[in-house]
């Protein structure tokens, strides 16, 4: 059967998974993406992204990839013209910079600015990387948006946290599990909040384990009428022993006279050997639910990244 969470142990868990997100203590999540619609070439949108990063960094933001909250850079040719410099000409590039804070799940923007850029080159390739080149990641212009703009988007989190969690649940309610995880996991880790959120992501996550539970069994029960135990089992061993419907999955593995594999199961049972001189009773029960809890979230922020770089419909990611 499934034990209750202990929310104190959850806790310990987040604090030391979101420990190096800073920004003024907020542990707002935020990912540098570039909007390439006016971008026709990939070495461009690399450098503004790298550019963007920095700024992030500069900042003292957070950022892993794949998050729900976006710093959203698209750079807009203005004018462009060619002089002549003796044997050479030169291409001499205006630019916008539009910079936009926004959360597309929640169809919600929490800062917009533009920021004039000028480049010059051989080509009009070079003119733009120079162009971007002449961002300051670091300039007070760009500093004093991120900050702004992150602290509305931080106070909106702390405001309609209720309304948010509602509206994951009603995803998770309709089977969209994924969406809904994605969607808590871009909310800060702040003390105001934090339970709520991860008590709402516990509850989902769990009802998506038993729905694919569910869903599981129904094969592996196909599998068995048609007497392909083979197939039934490793059916079988994908399910989570903390799923509903684990008890009947064990049924079915013993109808069939198989035993389903256990691999994480056996791994925590050699670790607990392996700590047995080392810890009491309860020292050990202590480090198992620690380790239980941060395997749950970790697969909580995989699911949530997953379903983020599978769903960008404007956005581009450049990775450094």
């Amino acid at each position: 059967m499934k034990s209750p969470i202990r929310w104190e142990l959850m806790l310990t868990v987040i604090v030391s998974l979101f420990s190096v997100q800073t920004l003024f203590g907020q542990g707002l999540p935020i990912m540098a993406v570039v909007d390439n619609r006016s971008i026709d070439v990939s070495q461009i949108a690399k450098s503004l992204y790298a550019r963007l990063n920095t700024a992030l960094h500069t900042a003292g933001v957070h950022s892993e990839g794949g998050e729900g909250l976006y710093l959203v850079g698209e750079l807009i040719p203005v004018s462009e013209e060619t002089v002549e410099t003796g044997m050479k000409k030169i291409v001499i590039k205006n630019f916008e910079l539009s910079l936009r804070l926004e959360h597309p799940q929640l169809d919600l923007k929490f800062g917009h600015t533009i920021i004039p850029l000028k480049g010059s080159g051989l080509t009009s390739t070079k003119a733009a990387m120079d162009a971007i080149q002449h961002l300051n990641p670091s300039a007070s212009s760009i500093q004093n948006f991120i900050t702004t703009s992150a602290t509305k988007a931080h106070e909106y989190y702390l405001t309609h946290i209720d309304a948010i969690i509602d509206k994951a649940n009603v995803l998770s309610k309709s089977g969209e599990y994924d969406e809904a995880i994605a969607l808590l996991w871009a909310c800060p880790n702040t003390t105001a909040i934090h339970l709520k959120v991860y008590q709402a992501l516990e509850k989902i996550y769990s009802a998506r384990q038993n729905h694919e539970c569910s869903m599981i069994m129904k094969q592996a029960e196909s599998a068995y009428a048609l007497k392909k135990y083979d197939e039934m089992k490793q059916l079988l061993d994908m399910i989570d022993t903390n799923s509903d419907c684990a008890a009947s999955a064990s049924e079915l593995a013993k109808k069939a006279g198989i035993e389903i594999r256990d691999d994480e199961k056996a791994a925590l049972a050699r670790e607990e050997r392996e700590r047995e001189r080392a810890y009491t009773s309860a020292e050990k029960d202590k480090q198992r639910e620690y380790n239980l809890e941060k395997q749950r979230i970790s697969a909580i922020s995989d699911i949530a990244k997953e379903y983020l770089r599978n769903h960008h419909t404007t956005y581009h990611y450049y990775a450094l």
